[in-house]
């Protein structure tokens, strides 16, 4: 995928580089091909929509499998975290070619679910070619990027702290019937936040992609961690981007609270004396070895044709947790979790409630979190899997840590669910 696999998310990513190879040989319209198959966990209303001939087994038996792992009332979530996952991941594929001045289109394999051939849940349609009932599926979103006219705003990257200034060229690809002219306009919203600015005015003709300017916008006057909308418009075509910020932080572990990479004699002491444990181990099979690598984005088409997928679907995130009222946050994964997100995930013994839960592919439905709190002995345990104290050069990672470090000073940190030392240990192997 174009900036959601080892490489660090911007809005910068194009195919410049492989069309200057494919012109030293061929001169002719260029198309990307059957780009996409995000998968979806499936809607099981949909099933009462097969009336003909076809009859959806392989749906059945994931219902069956959902049931049986009681976990029927949270599986709405579950499809719409995918569902606005993929349709993130369907966005940078098509922008990245939108930003490729030698590429001709963009060919999508389709935007409707095929429920045979492994079981490709791959749209924002279902299999009825009608669209999904969640906010992901809504035409207008997937039409907000997927459109002929479309201003772009080459972001070097979407996180970033209040001493910086947000530097980013603009461009806009015009493959519509008529050009674009006029004044370009960008806002920058949030929450008491909107900054404003405007460019040179310019013309942008046809079948092109044309550069329009740099916007420049200082940072510092926002003091809290913060999600924006960038927005820019010229003439009749806009587009907008995620934008987070974070003040400068240096996390630091509270007093009273023990952080430690494995279970060891301390930590089961501090427990057992009713004290807190912050558990974060090194994120590699050896320490975790009931875990799997994870990635940003959801499975590719189906973990049943493509089988050697981990199975990752991405994170379900507990919004209303505190632990994240200084790390803003929707409960699907976006950019801002790109590093923790590409760590690993811990198998759970059974499926309980944490805080944040990854998602599995239908054909597992495995117990996976990525952070989780429990009492543990006498005490209160938080164990992550996302390694971030060797994500300290993202600001995104500083500010999830100074947030969590927050939740441990407070007299909030008090889990309501109960996990044994022993399953701990079997969870996170001691380092030798």
């Amino acid at each position: 995928m174009a900036g959601g696999g080892g490489q660090y998310p911007s809005a910068m990513t194009n195919y410049d580089t492989e069309m200057a190879y494919i012109r030293k040989s061929y001169a002719g319209a260029v198309f990307s091909f059957e780009v996409g198959q995000y998968e979806i966990l499936p809607d099981f209303d949909e099933l009462e929509k097969f009336r003909g001939v076809v009859e959806p087994v392989n749906y059945q038996l994931i219902r069956e499998k959902v049931q049986e792992l009681a976990l029927q009332d949270d599986w709405k979530q579950y499809v719409e975290a995918t569902g606005e996952l993929s349709r993130l991941a369907y966005r940078e594929e098509v922008e990245a070619v939108m930003r490729t001045q030698e590429m001709s289109g963009i060919s999508l394999l389709g935007l409707q679910d095929f429920p045979g051939q492994g079981t490709a849940l791959v749209g924002m349609l279902n299999a009825h070619f009608e669209s999904k009932p969640f906010d992901f599926a809504r035409p207008e979103a997937f039409c907000a990027f997927f459109r002929a006219q479309l201003p772009l705003v080459h972001l070097q990257k979407y996180t970033y702290e209040s001493s910086e200034t947000l530097k980013a060229e603009v461009k806009v690809a015009n493959y519509g019937k008529a050009k674009l002219k006029g004044i370009p306009k960008f806002t920058l919203t949030g929450e008491d936040i909107l900054l404003r600015g405007v460019l040179s005015e310019v013309v942008c003709p046809c079948g092109t992609l044309t550069s329009i300017g740099t916007l420049e916008v200082s940072l510092e006057k926002i003091t809290r961690p913060t999600k924006l909308n960038l927005e820019v418009t010229i003439d009749t075509a806009s587009n907008t981007y995620p934008i987070w910020v974070y003040p400068v932080v240096t996390p630091v572990c509270p007093k009273g609270v023990y952080e430690t990479k494995s279970l060891d004699a301390h930590a089961k002491e501090v427990l057992e004396q009713g004290g807190k444990v912050y558990l974060s181990p090194a994120a590699t099979k050896e320490q975790l070895p009931h875990s799997i690598k994870t990635q940003f984005t959801t499975d590719f088409w189906s973990v049943g044709t493509f089988s050697t997928q981990a199975g990752g679907m991405g994170q379900l995130i507990d919004v209303d947790h505190p632990i994240f009222r200084n790390f803003p946050t929707e409960m699907h994964s976006n950019w801002q979790w790109w590093a923790m997100a590409s760590s690993r995930a811990i198998i759970l013994p059974k499926h309980m409630k944490t805080i944040i839960t990854e998602i599995d592919s239908y054909a597992y439905l495995r117990p996976m979190t990525k952070l989780m709190e429990c009492r543990c002995g006498n005490g209160t345990l938080l164990l992550s899997s996302m390694e971030l104290q060797n994500l300290q050069a993202y600001p995104e990672a500083r500010a999830l840590l100074s947030s969590i470090y927050q939740y441990l000073a407070s007299e909030e940190c008090n889990p309501d669910i109960t996990v044994e030392m022993e399953t701990i240990e079997e969870l996170v192997i001691a380092e030798c």
